[in-house]
């Protein structure tokens, strides 16, 4: 559980780091924060999924891991 909420601190910190980073350079392009924040959560996807899939997990936190994993990698198109 530990791993978990410190997984969710990173992923916020880095949502921030996102936010700020467009505030204090506006010449950054909308495509190029896309592209950063679509291989943020790609790779974020691929990590849960993969934890998912770990052993010494149960049932529900192995289920919430696949799932969230799934549905963070996924392609909008």
């Amino acid at each position: 559980m530990r791993n978990l909420v410190s997984a969710l601190a990173l992923r916020g910190v880095a949502a921030i780091v996102f936010g700020l980073l467009a505030v204090v350079w506006p010449s950054v392009t909308a495509l190029a924060l896309a592209l950063l924040f679509g291989a943020y959560a790609f790779i974020s996807g691929a990590l849960h999924t993969a934890k998912g899939f770990s052993r010494g997990r149960s049932g529900r936190t192995r289920t919430a891991l696949i799932l969230t994993g799934w549905s963070a990698s996924r392609t909008p198109w």
